[in-house]
């Protein structure tokens, strides 16, 4: 089961959250959070995903940063992994 939700998807600032939950054996798999930015030209983004450890095992995080041109809004520059 997923979901995703988007606060305010066509302004200046966007904020999404999305989490994933495995209803078979009842955990969160992974959560991820994301805030953009939309100036005059360009588009910038910053988010993490976290996914939790379970059994002992340390939660897995990665982050990324996000650099898109509006104009082009199929091309961008992911830094990060």
């Amino acid at each position: 089961i997923s979901t995703e939700w988007v606060l305010f998807p066509n302004s200046e600032w966007s904020f999404q959250f999305y989490a994933r939950y495995e209803a078979e054996t009842s955990r969160l798999e992974e959560h991820t959070y994301y805030v953009s930015r939309k100036s005059d030209c360009m588009g910038y983004g910053v988010g993490l995903e976290v996914q939790p450890g379970y059994d002992g095992e340390e939660d897995d995080y990665q982050g990324w940063f996000r650099v898109w041109l509006l104009a082009f809004p199929d091309s961008n520059l992911d830094l990060g992994g």
